[in-house]
């Protein structure tokens, strides 16, 4: 859903943008919740790599961004892109 809702965002128009962006957070937060009962499931140790994982991912997040200020948006959707698809790729070993 994150990667769909970056697609969405392609065309820089404002609606686009919109739609794009509510699908992103949906696809975010969904995963967020079913993960987060998951690793509560696991364990103390599960839940609290998962929550740490989390902030370091939040982080390192605001550490990127940065250098994208004043540049072109597509930059930043194709970074975004990247790393979503990154994820779909690891996605498979991560459930090992």
């Amino acid at each position: 859903m994150v990667t769909l809702g970056l697609l969405a965002q392609l065309p820089d128009l404002p609606l686009w943008i919109l739609v794009g962006f509510v699908i992103m957070m949906a696809g975010i937060f969904s995963a967020q919740a079913i993960v987060g009962g998951v690793s509560g499931r696991g364990g103390s140790g599960v839940s609290s790599t998962y929550v740490a994982a989390f902030y370091l991912g939040g982080t390192v997040a605001g550490l990127v961004y940065p250098p994208f200020i004043g540049q072109s948006p597509l930059w930043g959707l194709e970074v975004a892109l990247g790393v979503s698809l990154l994820a779909v790729l690891l996605a498979g070993r991560a459930l090992r």
